[in-house]
């Protein structure tokens, strides 16, 4: 997964119901496939202009030709999977 621009993460892209977009539970993190099929990219949720947010990425995905990104926390298995699959 890439890293992308902080000013691509805009406020009319921002989804802050995304686990009706994976018909997820909003109890449920949702699976890891979820990262590989639909991310595209990343940044540091406290670089972005819009919502930012420390100690977060900020990761975009598209979906049935919508993108959206949401946040990430530092503290959740997603982040330690993103971290993994980015390198770190």
């Amino acid at each position: 997964m890439k890293s992308i621009n902080s000013e691509c993460f805009t406020y009319d892209l921002y989804c802050n119901d995304w686990w009706h977009l994976f018909d997820v539970n909003f109890l449920n993190m949702p699976p890891f496939e979820i990262l590989k099929k639909y991310a595209i990219g990343f940044c540091k949720g406290e670089s972005l202009k819009v919502k930012p947010r420390k100690n977060t990425f900020a990761v975009m995905f598209i979906k049935d030709e919508d993108k959206f990104w949401f946040h990430i926390d530092n503290n959740s298995e997603f982040y330690n999977y993103l971290k993994s699959i980015k390198g770190e």
